[in-house]
């Protein structure tokens, strides 16, 4: 499977911007008509290329995560909040044994 990855916006600008130079340069007789066809060619896919390499894929492609139920939610709350207290706890036993080996000496 091939991931889209967007083209920069200077490649868009230089596709409209070439179409329009070839249009007008073709239709006042500056440069031949069968390369202002190709050239033509030429800036229009590169103008379809960025087109389609902004729209995103299709939703059928994406992955849909399911947002967590209510009851989830609390459970990894309390959890982190257990996690909290813990290392809090910790905290307190390390910075209480270092006092009392401080007493020692």
């Amino acid at each position: 499977m091939m991931r889209r990855v967007p083209l920069p916006r200077t490649f868009m600008i230089t596709a409209m911007i070439g179409l329009m130079i070839v249009i007008v340069y073709t239709a006042s007789g500056k440069i031949d008509l069968k390369w202002g066809v190709a050239s033509g060619i030429v800036f229009a896919l590169m103008f379809i290329a960025s087109v389609l390499s902004i729209t995103p894929p299709g939703l059928e492609k994406q992955k849909v995560v399911p947002s967590p139920s209510a009851k989830e939610v609390a459970a990894m709350d309390a959890a982190r909040a257990g996690i909290k207290t813990a290392a809090k706890s910790a905290k307190r036993k390390a910075s209480a044994n270092r006092k009392k080996g401080r007493r020692r000496k």
